[in-house]
């Protein structure tokens, strides 16, 4: 990993907590860094965010910094979960594609051969276990897009929710909590 990556990503964690309007984390923070941030390897940079296990500053960073996800593509974002080394990194990417990208990447991970099949069995177990709520938008989510909190919008993630959707093994996101009930039922 490249050490440029670690220590932007370190610094940028421990500074967001107490210059960050939004916390933990927003795009109005992250713009004085935007130059470095986009002079490494973007792949690389997401990569890194969620091996790190900090799920809640994760996805907000990543939603913060949609042009990460623009020269993404689907083989891309689901090579990414063979190299993850922890179960949380494997949530983090399906709450904030989910949430936020509205793609449903869970059925594609739990068909790749390389993952073992506890992390496949964690991974239905977290969603059955009840915290598929965490991969719907809540009121707060909305609102806080409407008052400009984040920094970016919410139509922002809309091509890339088009350009990963245009890959058959990508389904659209369940975007209610009754939806996603439904949805997870059927994986068990």
């Amino acid at each position: 990993m490249d050490n440029r990556i670690v220590e932007l990503s370190s610094m940028l964690e421990e500074r967001a907590k107490v210059e960050a309007e939004c916390f933990p984390v927003d795009r109005h923070f992250l713009q004085k860094h935007i130059n470095e941030i986009f002079s490494l390897d973007q792949k690389e940079f997401i990569f890194f965010n969620l091996e790190r296990g900090s799920n809640t500053y994760t996805v907000q960073l990543l939603l913060c910094l949609p042009e990460l996800w623009e020269f993404i593509s689907a083989d891309e974002l689901l090579e990414m979960p063979k190299r993850f080394t922890n179960i949380f990194s494997f949530y983090t990417l399906i709450e904030f594609t989910h949430k936020f990208i509205e793609i449903n990447i869970i059925e594609a991970i739990l068909r790749i051969p390389e993952i073992s099949g506890d992390i496949k069995k964690n991974i239905t177990d977290y969603l059955i276990g009840g915290w598929f709520f965490n991969l719907v938008k809540t009121d707060g989510d909305l609102l806080f897009f409407e008052e400009g909190l984040y920094g970016v919008s919410e139509d922002v993630w809309w091509p890339f929710k088009e350009k990963f959707l245009a890959d058959n093994r990508i389904l659209p996101a369940a975007i209610s909590i009754d939806e996603m009930a439904f949805y997870v039922k059927k994986l068990t």
